[in-house]
């Protein structure tokens, strides 16, 4: 099969040249399966190098037979010799192959594993192996020689999708007016509004209307977020983009994420080698979306553990090595009686509370309104108010009479707030 010169490209369609590029790989695959056997035949023949099939083949003439054994060379007896006409013909990696003639009427009986003798010599099978070779280089080079005609392929691949995208879009749209009007229902993020209505303008036999989405519309949704709570966007798709008019929990998914990892891990050995691994993922197609996030993990990771002073399990606020300079930064001791690392990990945990019950507040009341968001806000405003004024009350900034009052006049306000939603 020969490769096209730039001669026979001419006047070439795309079916043609499709057409020529299967042949050659199905022609590649039956020569690459055609190599292999051909491999296992010259491995199954080289031990036989030096008996010769064709005196084999006189003597079978006359009216004896041929038996092909191996044999392990620790458990060949010699003995063999004197019951049997036999000729060793070679000895390989402790094995013997061996030759058997059987006279007439005298019936071989040996413990051996009798063998199948190869059909041709190895040479035989190496010229062919050879001959296969060549073809498939032949075939590589058909192959390549139609890299001359991507531009047809390419003119052919926007024609047919262009044909797929008329035929969807006539799929897709509503028909009216005895199916001579198609109308489409589109979205657009706001911001691509003057582009679009450019576009539409330059297009004739088309009329358009612009408004903007409801909920009921069920818009897909598009994240806007900056290049650091870009990286989190992965997390909020595990468990479901919000819908229209939802806020997006990247921003503080971002945050807190991060912070919980990095606590959990609490090792500045582990944190180092997730940011070597964030490196090595950049180099994986499939995964290299992932990189940016596993080296800020890993950041994070190094940072909390070395304040926490862990690497590698080893507490390096103890080893000598470690300056004094560092140190100063490392937590450690109690807080209140409790292990301050605990302390630190408890409070996070407390603020992760509080601003998402403040989030889920403000986006009620944003949605439904204040009036149908009380027993929210109340349940919002016992929660925090209570954390809060617990904090300023450990501070001691304000006395036990006044925490008091405070409190009985959050849980009032935050009753009233609860109990009309009930």
């Amino acid at each position: 099969m020969q490769s096209l010169t730039n001669e026979q490209f001419e006047g070439k369609d795309a079916k043609e040249i499709i057409a020529f590029l299967k042949e050659n790989l199905n022609k590649k695959a039956t020569l690459s399966k055609e190599l292999i056997e051909c491999q296992r035949d010259i491995e199954n023949a080289l031990p036989w190098e030096g008996f010769s099939l064709e005196q084999m083949k006189k003597i079978t003439d006359l009216g004896y037979n041929f038996h092909f054994y191996i044999a392990d060379k620790k458990k060949f007896d010699d003995s063999i010799f004197s019951k049997w006409p036999t000729q060793i013909i070679n000895e390989i990696n402790g094995k013997i192959y061996f030759v058997i003639v059987e006279e007439k009427g005298k019936k071989i009986d040996v413990n051996y594993k009798e063998i199948v003798p190869p059909a041709f010599p190895a040479l035989t099978f190496e010229s062919r192996k050879s001959q296969i070779q060549d073809e498939l280089i032949e075939c590589d080079r058909s192959i390549y020689s139609l890299t001359k005609c991507l531009n047809i392929l390419k003119k052919e691949q926007d024609l047919l999708k262009s044909k797929a995208d008329l035929y969807l879009a006539s799929k897709a749209s509503q028909k009216s007016a005895e199916d001579t009007l198609d109308i489409f229902t589109a979205f657009s993020p706001i911001e691509n509004s003057e582009k679009i209505e450019n576009f539409l303008a330059q297009q004739s036999g088309v009329y358009y209307i612009k408004e903007r989405a409801t909920k009921d519309d069920n818009p897909p949704i598009e994240l806007k977020n900056n290049w650091f709570t870009r990286m989190f966007s992965v997390l909020t798709d595990m468990y479901g983009r919000p819908k229209y008019n939802e806020f997006d929990p990247t921003p503080y998914i971002s945050i807190f994420f991060m912070l919980f990892f990095a606590m959990c891990m609490g090792d500045a050995g582990y944190g180092i080698l997730l940011i070597i691994i964030g490196f090595l993922l950049k180099k994986a197609s499939g995964a290299a979306k992932f990189a940016p996030l596993v080296i800020t993990l890993g950041i994070a990771t190094t940072i909390i553990g070395f304040i926490f002073h862990t690497f590698f399990g080893i507490d390096i606020y103890a080893a000598s090595w470690v300056p004094d300079s560092l140190k100063k930064f490392m937590v450690t001791g109690k807080i209140a009686g409790y292990d301050a690392q605990m302390v630190i990990a408890l409070a996070i945990g407390v603020v992760h509370i509080c601003v998402a019950m403040l989030l889920k507040a403000i986006y009620a009341i944003k949605i439904n309104g204040f009036k149908n968001s009380l027993g929210t806000c109340g349940w919002t405003l016992l929660i925090v108010g209570g954390v809060i004024v617990g904090a300023i009350a450990l501070a001691g900034i304000i006395d036990k009479g006044i925490t008091k009052i405070v409190i009985i006049v959050l849980g009032v306000l935050s009753d009233i707030g609860i109990l009309s939603q009930i």
